[in-house]
């Protein structure tokens, strides 16, 4: 991954890795849309995006890794999509379960010059 396409993740990776719900909530924009690797349901606004990464981020032990990359970088929008692979560690036996994930991230800068998510979608990968 380039510099810039690694900047525009740290934030979201490093709330996961924290499991920081308002530092991952601050990752999108006020009307940005989540489908996110383990509902069903489509979020769209900070409201419901924090509902989901209240559950999602509960997990006791949780990092992601990314495991491929592609960016399509512009001035105002910019698209990454690739594989990553979640490590969620069990509480009660301590059993890391990997569960790998394929994304699409559409960033758009906005007019604090801050890279903002508008689009978040995740899917765990299937099994062929």
């Amino acid at each position: 991954m380039d510099n810039q396409t690694l900047e525009m993740l740290r934030p979201w990776l490093e709330a996961v890795k924290n499991r920081d719900v308002e530092s991952a909530v601050h990752c999108y924009a006020k009307e940005a849309v989540l489908l996110g690797t383990f509902s069903k349901s489509s979020r769209k606004g900070l409201e419901k995006i924090q509902d989901y990464f209240n559950n999602f981020l509960k997990k006791e032990a949780l990092t992601c890794e990314i495991k491929e990359c592609f960016s399509f970088l512009g001035d105002q929008k910019s698209t990454l999509c690739g594989r990553y692979t979640f490590m969620a560690q069990t509480e009660k036996n301590a059993t890391v379960m990997e569960i790998p994930a394929r994304f699409t991230f559409v960033f758009e800068l906005n007019s604090e010059k801050e890279w903002k998510i508008i689009h978040h979608h995740s899917s765990v990968l299937p099994e062929s």
